[in-house]
């Protein structure tokens, strides 16, 4: 079990709640997350702390902190690092995973290396992560 977050409950000081991690279940996407994938869906401009989407002649990039992390159309996704494979670059992507690409398709880490779980049309596979990366 992981401690999911802390918080106060009516003055009785702090309470921990803690969030048991399924294997193949994602936990619930962040506001900001959810916010960013509406912008997409829509093809409408939109900025919030440290990401923003443009959207240019149906292509939605997607900038955390001002750097490229992803590319989404009708057709593709394109996955970038942003020269930062961080937590919150990798949290983005999979967000963007989640609701513009097939259902497991996802971004994580082992041993400090990057890797894609991708749907091949049949099944999925794992391959190392490489900044710029198209799914179709």
């Amino acid at each position: 079990m992981t401690v999911g977050l802390v918080s106060h409950i009516f003055g009785t000081g702090p309470k921990i709640v803690y969030c048991k991690r399924v294997k193949g279940i994602q936990p619930t996407m962040r506001k900001i997350e959810t916010q960013m994938n509406e912008a997409i869906t829509e093809g409408t401009d939109w900025g919030k702390d440290n990401t923003r989407v443009e959207t240019i002649d149906g292509v939605s990039k997607v900038y955390l902190h001002g750097h490229l992390i992803a590319e989404v159309d009708d057709n593709a996704i394109i996955l970038r690092d942003g020269g930062r494979q961080s937590k919150t670059t990798k949290s983005r992507l999979n967000a963007i995973l989640a609701e513009h690409g097939y259902s497991g398709e996802s971004v994580f880490q082992k041993n400090w290396t990057w890797f894609v779980r991708l749907w091949t049309g049949t099944d999925f596979t794992t391959t190392e992560f490489r900044s710029g990366m198209r799914l179709a």
